[in-house]
């Protein structure tokens, strides 16, 4: 099987510390539940500029907190399977994004794909071949659905809940929940 996985949002819990540092950036007590909209930042009261600076300066950190089970689940897949990474991440940032992976162990240089656009995903879905895509992203989960056949397992945020299950798209929320629907299709 071919399996594509997005990173911020799925491999790394980058929206916990988008919401820490909105709270810095706010003075305020907000939780992931308040990030209702995929683009929240006008939503919550902050600029868009500010937001994208504050979106940057995380994503470009030498180390960002594991989802659980991540690494884990990713590893275990790649001895079966071929698992690409596609994130929307600026190129300049490749090495910082290899860095990070490395850190949790995962080895991803050869099938690291940064794309400039989230509607990009699709067409690196098709291209590849993939049949499961592993997304956060409602926007990518809509396209991903509706131009390509491939099976779309969807990490559950406040942001992306109107999406509902079907046959092609399941919620998850844990990495085991990954493993173990990957383990029946």
């Amino acid at each position: 099987m071919k399996i594509g996985c997005d990173i911020d949002g799925c491999i790394f819990d980058t929206v916990g510390v988008l919401v820490e540092e909105a709270n810095k950036y706010l003075g305020a007590n907000l939780t992931k539940e308040d990030f209702t909209e995929y683009h929240t930042e006008k939503k919550i009261g902050i600029p868009t500029k500010d937001f994208s600076k504050i979106i940057a300066d995380v994503i470009s950190r030498d180390t960002l907190p594991e989802i659980c089970g991540a690494s884990l689940v990713l590893n275990w897949l790649s001895e079966m399977h071929d698992i690409w990474f596609i994130t929307k991440r600026q190129s300049s940032i490749f090495h910082e994004t290899i860095n990070q992976l490395d850190n949790i162990g995962i080895e991803a240089k050869d099938r690291l794909i940064m794309v400039d656009s989230h509607l990009m995903k699709s067409l690196w879905v098709k291209d590849l071949g993939l049949d499961v895509l592993i997304e956060d992203n409602p926007y990518v989960v809509t396209d991903v659905y509706t131009s390509t056949n491939a099976k779309i397992l969807m990490f559950d945020y406040a942001y992306n809940r109107y999406i509902a299950e079907n046959s092609r798209i399941w919620i998850v929320r844990y990495w085991t929940e990954v493993r173990d629907i990957l383990r029946r299709i």
